[in-house]
């Protein structure tokens, strides 16, 4: 269906980046640039609105220019782009909010690139060919590179650059991908690549694959293309940490899933995959058990947890491509709110090392919404990262290797949040009378916490709805290789097994705390590796790829 939905969710942002940029140099009022913005966040949810009831029957397009695909530029909202756009212009709407206390000095600058970074992200997810994805997948580091530098002084413009000269790599190797695409099929309309891929060489599909791989690798933070996540998402400002972290790293892992329904016809492309997601998995766990940082423990997850996604989504199975998308949309929300409220904990003891806090139980709202989003991201009955964590465990039961190193990548979740949560609300309170006033978090940051928790909730709760609705639709879109089984989300043994993987990772605190002058020289070592490399050990992993599907293509 021919409708003007997609093009407003683009241009909307666009223009109010443009309105705001001209109020600030007009005009320094901070209040009209914030309406400003504000306004143009509300109105996705109108225009999604509009095409909520359609888009379950029929997808929905528009052609740049009037010109048809293949070859004009078309923007398509289908379930899976809908999904995506839904949970982003949720999260930026809750990061702005909480951004109008967080964010003093230079908001017109800071709410121009903040609205860009939106225009950027809606258009990955709405772009219905290669070459506009990769136009947005560019806007996307530009703008994300201009507002981590709001964040920490000190580090955030390091930060800032190992994130500039990765993303710059990423696009490179996904222009290269492009290119090949073009050279061997004629076309980059996504539809039809799906179809013709097939029909190139499986030696030129293999460099297609490696090489889409690697801009997909750094852009989700896949191991060991993450080396910049943790880096920009700990120094840069709390709200865009939460935006980085919730869903402009999903961009990648996006582009990625589309890369994953072409038809490539070379062998063992899915079991690499999913050797890929759980060795994420489980190296950012060990990366977050090294650390006394809470937003570099925060950030380390969202790599485990983009190793989870990667799992379900390499199964190539129904089950697993819908484990994968409600990972995603759950991860999005428990892992924005346990960054906010990382920045809670910062505000009020001006630290980000979780041995200073000790501030026991003068925060009970965030220590609440805290252990909602620790639940969440520990996939606990009935908090949403359960549900999806079942579904990706059903659809790899036939992989145990992969599901023992999950089951670590669990247990070692839940260590690094019970370590936050001991030494900020446990360990024994600080002199009050400390030579420092009480800093109260504001209500508006207090707000941005609470509804992201009420969606851990929800989706937990209630996931047959979500399910039904939005992400079984998009599974069957992707074209899984079987049917989706029943899965119980509620079941005796199931949450049992979710306790015994607590008292697992209170075990592993134990040892953490035992060992923690060891821990802290590993981490020292593992510091010292520069972005140089990172980047060889990055081109030696697609070396070693490309040669593993080239030894396999006569199998």
């Amino acid at each position: 269906m021919i409708t003007p939905i997609p093009i407003l969710l683009l241009i909307t942002p666009l223009l109010a980046a443009i309105v705001v940029s001209i109020v600030n140099t007009l005009s320094k009022t901070k209040i009209l640039q914030k309406i400003i913005a504000a306004i143009s966040l509300v109105l996705p949810f109108f225009y999604l609105s509009i095409i909520f009831q359609r888009i379950s029957t029929e997808s929905i397009s528009y052609n740049v220019g009037g010109w048809e695909k293949p070859f004009g530029i078309t923007l398509v909202i289908d379930e899976l782009s809908f999904i995506l756009l839904l949970i982003s212009s949720i999260l930026v709407f809750v990061t702005f909010i909480y951004s109008l206390q967080n964010i003093k000095q230079d908001t017109g600058k800071f709410y121009f690139f903040f609205l860009l970074l939106t225009t950027a992200l809606n258009g990955i997810f709405l772009s219905g060919d290669l070459f506009n994805i990769y136009i947005f997948f560019d806007l996307t580091i530009i703008s994300s590179f201009i507002l981590i530098t709001f964040g920490d002084k000190k580090y955030a413009l390091k930060g800032s650059i190992k994130y500039l000269i990765l993303g710059t790599l990423a696009s490179l190797f996904l222009l290269l991908g492009i290119g090949f695409v073009y050279a061997e099929t004629g076309v980059l309309n996504l539809e039809y690549v799906q179809h013709r891929i097939s029909l190139i060489d499986v030696q030129t599909q293999i460099v297609i694959f490696v090489f889409f791989l690697a801009a997909v690798g750094i852009k989700a933070a896949i191991i060991p293309f993450h080396t910049w996540l943790v880096d920009a998402h700990s120094t840069a400002p709390v709200p865009i940490s939460a935006l980085l972290s919730g869903i402009i790293v999903k961009s990648g892992v996006y582009v990625f899933i589309r890369i994953s329904s072409f038809e490539f016809s070379f062998p063992k492309m899915n079991e690499v995959i999913i050797m890929l997601g759980a060795i994420t998995a489980v190296g950012g766990v060990i990366g977050a058990l090294m650390q006394w940082d809470i937003k570099r423990i925060t950030a380390n997850h969202t790599i485990s947890q983009i190793g989870f996604i990667i799992v379900g989504i390499g199964t190539g199975s129904t089950i697993g491509f819908a484990g994968g998308i409600y990972h995603i949309v759950n991860h999005a929300f428990f892992k924005a709110l346990l960054f906010l409220c990382a920045g809670a904990l910062i505000y009020k003891t001006g630290s980000k090392d979780i041995r200073d806090y000790r501030i026991g139980w003068t925060m009970p709202i965030t220590f609440i919404v805290y252990v909602i989003g620790i639940l969440s991201i520990s996939g606990i009955t009935p908090f949403n990262g359960s549900v999806s964590k079942k579904l990706i465990e059903t659809a790899i039961h036939s992989y145990p290797g992969i599901s023992i190193m999950l089951l670590f990548a669990s247990v070692g979740t839940v260590a690094s949040f019970s370590k936050i949560l001991y030494y900020a609300f446990f360990k024994h309170p600080k002199d009050k009378n400390n030579g420092k006033d009480e800093k109260k978090v504001p209500f508006t940051m207090l707000v941005s916490m609470i509804v992201l928790a009420v969606f851990c909730l929800a989706l937990g709760i209630i996931p047959q709805v979500w399910l039904d609705g939005f992400i079984l639709p998009a599974s069957y879109l992707l074209g899984g290789v079987n049917l989706i089984q029943q899965v119980s989300f509620i079941e005796p043994l199931s949450i049992l097994k979710e306790w015994i993987i607590v008292g697992g990772g209170l075990v592993l605190l134990f040892l953490i705390i035992s060992f923690s002058t060891m821990v802290d020289s590993l981490r020292t070592k593992i510091s010292k590796i520069t972005v140089n490399q990172s980047i060889l050990f990055m081109i030696i992993t697609l070396i070693l790829i490309s040669m593993i599907f080239d030894s396999l293509k006569y199998v």
